[in-house]
C-alpha cells in the first residue's frame, strides 16, 4: 500500500490513489494533511522547465505508442502467441527500454504540463502528409490533445478515464481538419471579397 509523507507523518493510501490525476492527488493531499492537521505545501506550479520535460517526455511516449501500436494490437485482438510478442514489442515495453537507456518520463505536476505532455505525444502524428507545420500542429496535436483531455476530465473518477481520452483524442482528430478547411474558406472569402467580413461576424 501506498505511503505518503506529509508534514512529519507517513500516512498510508489505497492503491487507488495512484490512479489519480495530479489535480485529484493533490486534492486528496490537501484533505488528508487538513484531516491529521498538518499544513499542506503549496499547490504547485506551472514552470516553464516542466513544460519542455512533459512536452518532451510527450513525444518520447509519442514515438514508444506509435511504434508499438502493431503488437498492442494484435494483443488486444487475442491472436495466438500476441502477449509474449507484445512483452517485447508493445508500447509499454518501448517505454521500459527507453527508460532502461536513462530516459526519465517526466510526471507532470499541474493541469497545463498534462495538457503539453498529451499534446507531445501526439506530435510523431505530425510526420508526412501535405500543410504546413502549423495546421499540422493545430489539427494533429492540439485539438487532439485538448480532445482528450477534456473528455477525460469529464470521465475523472469513473473509471472509464482512459477510454474517454481515445474517445476524446479521435473527436479532436475528426474535428480539426474541418475547423482548418473552414478556417481557410473564411480567409479566402475576406481576402477576394472584403464586403463578406460583415456576414462573417454576424
Amino acid at each position: 500500500m501506498p505511503t505518503l509523507s506529509i508534514g512529519n507523518q507517513s500516512v498510508e493510501v489505497g492503491d487507488a490513489f495512484l490512479k489519480m490525476s495530479p489535480a485529484e492527488q493533490n486534492a486528496a493531499v490537501e484533505e488528508i494533511a487538513g484531516s491529521i492537521g498538518v499544513k499542506s505545501a503549496p499547490a504547485p506550479e506551472t514552470t516553464l522547465a516542466g513544460i519542455g520535460k512533459s512536452a518532451l517526455s510527450g513525444a518520447v511516449g509519442g514515438v514508444a505508442d506509435l511504434a508499438g501500436l502493431p503488437a498492442d494490437l494484435l494483443a488486444l485482438a487475442g491472436a495466438k502467441g500476441s502477449e509474449d510478442f507484445q512483452k517485447t514489442y508493445g508500447s509499454e515495453a518501448i517505454r521500459k527500454g527507453f527508460a532502461e537507456k536513462g530516459f526519465d518520463f517526466y510526471k507532470p505536476q499541474t493541469g497545463t504540463e498534462e495538457w503539453v505532455q498529451t499534446t507531445g505525444s501526439f506530435l510523431p502524428g505530425m510526420i508526412g502528409g501535405g500543410g504546413g507545420l502549423a495546421a499540422k500542429f493545430l489539427t494533429r496535436a492540439a485539438i487532439p490533445a485538448a480532445g482528450a483531455e477534456l473528455a477525460g476530465a469529464a470521465a475523472e473518477g469513473t473509471g472509464y478515464e482512459p477510454y474517454a481520452k481515445v474517445v476524446g483524442a479521435l473527436g479532436g482528430a475528426a474535428v480539426g481538419p474541418m475547423a482548418a478547411r473552414l478556417g481557410a474558406r473564411r480567409l479566402h472569402l475576406i481576402r477576394f471579397h472584403p464586403s463578406a467580413w460583415r456576414h462573417l461576424m454576424c
